[in-house]
C-alpha cells in the first residue's frame, strides 16, 4: 500500500499536472503528499542555464543576477502552487504522521544538490512523483533519470496534463527484474484501474512459449491480488516495442502506463533503452517506471 508519497515541485507551470496526479495516486489510500522544492545552489544553477559558461566580466555578473532572480522567483511559486492546491483540495497540512483518515500534505523546501536532496528523500518514501524538465529551472537536464535509477523507489512520471488514474492501465511485461519490480510497485495503484492488460512484444506473431507463460503467469499473479487483468501476447513485427504500446495505450485510453526501467551505465552514468527513453521523454499517460 502507499503511505507516502513525494512530489518534486519546480516552481514552474509543470506543478498542476505532477500534484495533480501525485493526488490521484494518494487518494485510494489516503497517503501523505510530501511536497519538496530544490533550491539548486549557485554554481549547480548557474552550470545549467543555457549560455552561461560564455558570460565573461559584466556579463557574467548578470548571468549571476539572473540567476539568482529566477531560484527566488521559482522558490515563490513553487510554495504558492502548493498552498494553493493544498486550499483547493481541502488537504490539511501536517508536520508528522497521522492516523490516515484522508490525504494529508506537508512542504519542504532544501537548499543544495539536487540530485542529492531528491535521492535522499526518495529512498524514506513508497513512491516517487515528477514531471517531465521541459523549462531549463537550473537543475541537471537529466534528473529525472538519474533520482530513477538511484533512489530504488519507483516513480511516477506525470503526463503534461494532470489526470485521474483510474482508467484503464497497460502493464509492458517481459520477465526480467525490471518489469517484475515495476508490477509490484504498481498494485495499489491497478487495484484501482477500471481494466488492467498486460502486454508482452514478440518479434513474430507466433512468440515462443516462454513468451506466452510469462505475460499468462503475471495475470495470474495479479488475480492473487484480486486484479483482473487480461495477457495480451502482440507482434513487433517492423514496428519498434514503443510504438506497439503506445497503439495500446491510444486504443484502450489507458491513463497509466507501467514498464520496467531499462537501463545500464557503461560510457555514461545512465543510458536507458529505447523503449525506456521514448516514455521519459514523453507521453500522453501517466507513466511509472521502477529500475
Amino acid at each position: 500500500m502507499i503511505r507516502s508519497i513525494l512530489v518534486a515541485a519546480s516552481g514552474s507551470g509543470s506543478d498542476t499536472p505532477v500534484f495533480e496526479t501525485a493526488l490521484a495516486a494518494a487518494q485510494p489510500s489516503a497517503a501523505h503528499l510530501d511536497f519538496l522544492h530544490i533550491l539548486p545552489r549557485m554554481g549547480e544553477a548557474t552550470v545549467n542555464t543555457p549560455h552561461a559558461d560564455f558570460a565573461m566580466g559584466r556579463g557574467a555578473t548578470a548571468v549571476a543576477e539572473r540567476v539568482r532572480t529566477e531560484i527566488t522567483r521559482r522558490s515563490r511559486a513553487a510554495e504558492r502552487h502548493f498552498r494553493e492546491f493544498c486550499a483547493q483540495h481541502s488537504l490539511p497540512v501536517v508536520d508528522a504522521a497521522q492516523p490516515m483518515m484522508q490525504t494529508s500534505a506537508s512542504w519542504q523546501e532544501i537548499c543544495g544538490d539536487a540530485l542529492e536532496c531528491l535521492t535522499f528523500r526518495a529512498r524514506h518514501r513508497d513512491l516517487v512523483v515528477m514531471g517531465r524538465m521541459k523549462e531549463r529551472d537550473g537543475l541537471p537536464s537529466d534528473l529525472l533519470e538519474l533520482v530513477l535509477v538511484r533512489c530504488g523507489r519507483p516513480v511516477l512520471v506525470a503526463p503534461a496534463a494532470g489526470r485521474d488514474l483510474s482508467g484503464p492501465a497497460v502493464v509492458a511485461w517481459k520477465d526480467s527484474a525490471e518489469a517484475a519490480r515495476a508490477l509490484a510497485a504498481s498494485l495499489p495503484l491497478l487495484k484501482n484501474a477500471a481494466s488492467v492488460t498486460l502486454v508482452a512484444i514478440g518479434e513474430d506473431t507466433a512468440g515462443s512459449d516462454a513468451d506466452r507463460e510469462g505475460v499468462s503467469a503475471a495475470a495470474r499473479q495479479l488475480a492473487w491480488h484480486g486484479i483482473t487483468a487480461e495477457p495480451r501476447f502482440m507482434a513487433g513485427g517492423r514496428r519498434n516495442t514503443a510504438d506497439v504500446l503506445a497503439t495500446v495505450v491510444a486504443e484502450l485510453r489507458a491513463s497509466l502506463m507501467v514498464m520496467g526501467a531499462y537501463g545500464h551505465s557503461r560510457m555514461r552514468e545512465l543510458v536507458f533503452g529505447g523503449c525506456t527513453q521514448r516514455f521519459l521523454n514523453d507521453a500522453p499517460v501517466a507513466v511509472l517506471l521502477a529500475n
